[in-house]
């Protein structure tokens, strides 16, 4: 089996670690030990590392951690390719530095994703197997607003994050009352993947095509 690249350090400035998992591993890299050094790469960047485990459901996670070292990326060039059409509404000069990820995150944390404003570039981590892939673009326009407002909180400055992202790919506007009503936290809405316990171990069995589809319309 051949060695691993060398991952450069997460604090080189300006470098994106999400590059390196974007990119299909060697045939003869071992699926599951690649999968392990990206779930470890995950909690590095975490805002708690913990956070980023497969749940029970995936015990042995054999089965996960196979799909996940064989499919991870088409996931993550997924995500970086909704994250690039978001980050396209801001001019060249303003745009952001920010990279994304796909990671399973625990149930206990009660959340589908987050990001970790204090690292350089931002970071986004989603969980893909919480809501239905047609919503992804929902998500990752959340948790950019975060990155974009530097606060993890839902006040006045995420909701004019969001609503820049919202107004600019057509997603729908929270309500003009959402800070009085506390919908911020929830929006934009996603819908629920029924079979999100069933995601990373089933992951093994899904093609090429289904990890590379576009999921925003028009683009």
């Amino acid at each position: 089996m051949s060695e691993l690249p060398a991952i450069l350090s997460h604090d080189s400035p300006g470098f994106h670690l999400a590059e390196t998992w974007q990119r299909e591993p060697k045939a003869d890299i071992d699926p599951v030990v690649w999968a392990i050094h990206y779930l470890q790469a995950l909690r590095d960047l975490a805002v708690q590392a913990d956070w980023i485990t497969l749940d029970d459901g995936a015990t042995p996670p054999t089965a996960a951690l196979i799909g996940i070292g064989q499919h991870v990326h088409g996931i993550n060039r997924q995500l970086d390719w909704i994250l690039q059409h978001f980050l396209a509404c801001f001019e060249i000069a303003q745009q952001p530095q920010v990279q994304v990820f796909a990671a399973p995150i625990m149930a206990q944390a009660g959340i589908d994703g987050f990001c970790n404003f204090q690292h350089h570039p931002i970071t986004l981590m989603v969980d893909p197997s919480r809501i239905l892939a047609a919503d992804w673009p929902h998500l990752v326009a959340h948790e950019l607003a975060h990155g974009i407002a530097h606060s993890d909180g839902h006040g006045h400055r995420f909701k004019q994050a969001l609503d820049h992202l919202c107004l600019a790919h057509d997603l729908p506007l929270a309500p003009d009352n959402s800070l009085e009503t506390n919908v911020l936290p929830y929006w934009p809405p996603c819908r629920k993947n029924p079979s999100h316990d069933r995601f990373w171990l089933e992951l093994s069995h899904l093609g090429p095509l289904d990890m590379n589809r576009p999921t925003v319309a028009d683009t």
